[in-house]
């Protein structure tokens, strides 16, 4: 159910402009690095720098810059997924923009990786972003195709850009890249690696641990000093004296021996103080790798998409005594029992944003979802009674007068089921958007009662008649966006009825339908 676009601005459209011309001018720069043999690739590239650079740098603000750089970017993407003649220098083009537009004033970069069998520009834009992009605090690799990173190169980049916070790696991260990170990133906070099929869990342990190998002997040594260092010295001459004996040889072998016994240790990377939000959705990584990263990032907020989360936590609640509490704010969960919905709750109790497909636990099991929550989406729910009742039980319980976003989505069915609206909409007083899907939304009492004033956003995939829509309209004075796909009995007359009546719904108020 999508929903209608609005115009773009007057200021989207003159970037749009620009950034047109922008690519066009890179694209000539590039056919003339080929057509004239003066004007050599490296020379081309050095021109546009020292050149082009100074008037644009000058010229456009570092925002703007980067809002065209996104758009060429895009430009450039589009020609690669349309399958354009010149889609085969995109790479090529990509590094005379960069070459313009970069600069170590630039906060954000997203680059689009082009070539299909490997970019053969790889080591052209690292080296280009180890020495202009100093200033990135949110860097972007995208890539539609498998795609692995030279880790060498990747690391000289993430060196020279200490100030790094956001790093998206989407289908092209690897575990010798985790490992390139979790030894070069220290203030990073948001990591996604999603849909990068070579990631598993050696890569989540070599990012978010880092291995020392400590002489096990000097160790105890010095454990040893400091607990004497408490004592008197006088103390400390009686007790040793007691302990003085004669060692007879295999005695002292075995004393000889404990210097070369080796202690295996692992701590957690710098990076583990700062990171909150880690996205590992359609890797390899298994729920032992998320059990890694649970316990060694202490403020993580979100695992992103990822949505086998439930049997990480069983293994958590059996390693962990008393229970550990965690910081997660957002999470998905894909066929949860009643069971694991139950450890997520008590586990994670700062929850606000959670979302549930298809459900195998009771619905009465809602009940025990965490009060913080202001957005909750329900997909693939069942129709029949019993769960009906406990949705209903749980959208007019206390549980969800914190609730400003609402998505539900049910089974198909052959035989439409039907919703009654009248039974949680009267309680969820904050409610902003609500979405539907799947069922027949009706009032089947009266609603004039019923006032959302935060309810801004609607969309229902049917309505049994107009009578019902009319009622919506009256009980949102805020609404701005509706969208219907199907409203039994509706027709143009009465729509423009329902919205000329002043009385119930003012014209003003209504945006759009």
């Amino acid at each position: 159910m999508p929903c209608r676009y609005q115009p773009r601005s007057l200021l989207e459209l003159s970037e749009d402009a620009v950034a047109s011309g922008l690519v066009g001018t890179c694209y000539e720069a590039h056919e003339m690095s080929h057509r004239d043999a003066a004007w050599t690739q490296s020379r081309t590239l050095a021109f546009t720098r020292h050149r082009v650079r100074p008037f644009w740098t000058a010229s456009v603000p570092s925002p703007v810059r980067r809002r065209l750089l996104d758009k060429c970017m895009d430009r450039m993407a589009d020609a690669i997924r349309d399958g354009h003649a010149i889609s085969s220098a995109v790479g090529n083009v990509s590094l005379y923009l960069l070459h313009i537009m970069l600069d170590t004033d630039i906060r954000g970069l997203r680059v689009q990786l082009c070539c299909y069998y490997g970019c053969s520009h790889q080591t052209a834009l690292f080296k280009l972003l180890a020495t202009e992009a100093k200033g990135l605090v949110s860097l972007e690799l995208a890539r539609q195709t498998l795609f692995s990173l030279d880790a060498q190169l990747f690391h000289k980049v993430l060196l020279s850009t200490t100030n790094l916070k956001r790093l998206v790696l989407k289908n092209i991260a690897s575990d010798k890249i985790l490992k390139t990170i979790g030894q070069s990133c220290s203030q990073l906070e948001i990591l996604d690696v999603s849909h990068s099929s070579q990631v598993t869990d050696n890569g989540i342990k070599d990012l978010l641990l880092q291995v020392e190998i400590k002489d096990k002997l000097n160790h105890f040594k010095r454990k040893k000093i400091q607990t004497t260092n408490k004592m008197s010295w006088w103390n400390v001459i009686r007790t040793l004296s007691r302990k003085i004996k004669v060692k007879t040889v295999s005695e002292r072998s075995k004393i000889n021996n404990l210097s070369f016994i080796l202690e295996y240790c692992q701590q957690p990377t710098k990076l583990c103080s700062t990171l909150y939000m880690l996205n590992i959705a359609n890797t390899s990584v298994t729920s032992h790798g998320i059990l890694i990263a649970l316990k060694s990032i202490p403020k993580l907020e979100t695992l992103g998409e990822y949505c086998h989360i439930g049997k990480a936590l069983e293994l958590l609640d059996k390693s962990s005594i008393p229970p550990t509490k965690l910081q997660l704010t957002m999470a998905n969960a894909f066929r949860t029992t009643s069971s694991r919905l139950q450890l997520l709750c008590n586990t994670c109790t700062k929850l606000n944003r959670l979302t549930i497909t298809e459900p195998l636990h009771s619905p009465m099991m809602l009940s025990q979802l965490p009060k913080t929550l202001t957005f909750i989406n329900l997909q693939n729910v069942p129709t029949d009674n019993a769960w009906l009742d406990g949705l209903y039980k749980f959208l007019s319980g206390p549980q969800s007068q914190n609730l400003c976003e609402l998505f539900l989505k049910f089974r198909r069915e052959e035989v439409l089921p039907t919703v009654d609206l009248n039974n949680f909409l009267p309680q969820l007083v904050n409610l902003e958007t609500l979405s539907i899907d799947g069922v027949q939304s009706t009032f089947h009492s009266d609603c004039s009662n019923i006032v959302l004033k935060k309810l801004e956003k609607i969309q229902l995939s049917n309505i049994d008649n107009s009578n019902t829509l009319q009622q919506l309209l009256e009980c949102t004075p805020s609404l701005k966006v509706l969208h219907v796909y199907v409203c039994l009995g509706l027709n143009s007359s009465n729509l423009i009825d329902i919205l000329n009546t002043r009385e119930t719904f003012p014209a003003k108020k209504f945006q759009k339908v």
